[in-house]
C-alpha cells in the first residue's frame, strides 16, 4: 500500500480526506475518487481491459454534466421487442385504437410487422370486399379474385400519453363460412426504443430533378445527415 501511495504521489498531488474521499490533483475531492486536471495531464485514467466479462459484471457510464462515472442499470434495456395478439369482433378486421400502454414520453415505438390469422380454422382466411363479395383475397393460396386492396393500413400514433395502434384492410372484411365465425386475430410485433438512446436530427430540404430526367439518375442535393 505504501509503495502504491508513493508511486501515485510521484506523478501527481494526492489528497486523502477523513470523509473517505481521494483527490488526485485536487485538495477538495467531490467524490470517493476525484481525478482533476493537472499541469501535466487532462485528468484522465488508464484502465486495463479485462480478458472476459462475467455475468455479474456491469458496464460503466459517464455523466458529462457531473463528470461522474457510475455503474449502469443492466436490468433496463435500450430496446424492447414486444409481441401482441389482438382479437377483433366477429366479421371485422378493423382495430381503431389499440392502447399499448407504452408511454410516449419514455419510448419511441415502431411497428415491425402485423399479420392476420384465424384462431378457429387456419385452412381458410379470406378477405372479401364489403359491397362486392365476388372480390376477395385468399391468404391460403395467395390468389386474389377481383379488385381488393391487398395493402393493409397499419400505423402507430400517440394519444393521451401512450402509443396506440390502428390496423385495417380498407373496404374489406374477413369471411365467415365452413364453421368459421369470422373472428380475426392480428399478430403484432413492435420495437420500443428508449428516448435517451435517440438523437433527433434537424429537418433537411432538398431538390430533385428525377421527374425531369426520365430514365436518368436521381439528383438529390442532400448532405449525409450522419456525418
Amino acid at each position: 500500500m505504501k509503495k502504491l501511495l508513493f508511486s501515485l504521489m510521484a506523478v501527481g498531488s494526492i489528497c486523502l480526506h477523513a470523509q473517505q474521499k481521494v483527490g488526485v490533483n485536487t485538495e477538495t475531492p467531490k467524490a470517493t475518487l476525484h481525478v482533476a486536471t493537472g499541469t501535466d495531464g487532462d485528468g484522465n485514467m488508464i484502465i486495463r481491459q479485462t480478458p472476459q466479462a462475467a455475468n455479474t459484471d456491469q458496464p460503466l457510464v459517464w455523466n458529462p454534466a457531473t463528470k461522474e462515472v457510475k455503474t449502469a442499470n443492466t436490468q433496463k434495456k435500450p430496446y424492447y421487442l414486444l409481441k401482441f395478439k389482438v382479437n377483433c369482433i366477429a366479421k371485422e378486421d378493423y382495430i381503431k385504437n389499440f392502447d399499448t400502454k407504452i408511454p410516449t414520453n419514455k419510448y419511441k415505438v415502431i411497428l415491425v410487422s402485423a399479420w392476420p390469422e384465424t384462431p378457429q380454422n387456419t385452412e381458410w382466411l379470406n378477405i372479401r370486399h364489403i359491397e362486392n363479395k365476388s372480390n376477395f383475397i385468399d391468404f391460403n393460396d395467395g390468389k386474389s379474385r377481383g379488385y381488393v386492396n391487398p395493402i393493409r393500413k397499419a400505423l402507430m400514433f400517440e394519444d393521451n400519453g401512450t402509443w396506440r395502434l390502428t390496423i385495417d384492410y380498407p373496404h374489406a372484411r374477413p369471411e365467415a363460412f365452413r364453421g368459421y365465425d369470422g373472428h380475426f386475430t392480428w399478430n403484432i410485433t413492435l420495437l420500443a426504443i428508449d428516448l435517451n438512446e435517440i438523437k433527433t436530427l434537424p429537418d433537411q430540404t432538398g431538390a430533385t430533378t428525377w421527374h425531369q430526367e426520365l430514365g436518368g439518375n436521381p439528383d438529390v442535393s442532400l448532405p449525409n445527415p450522419l456525418n
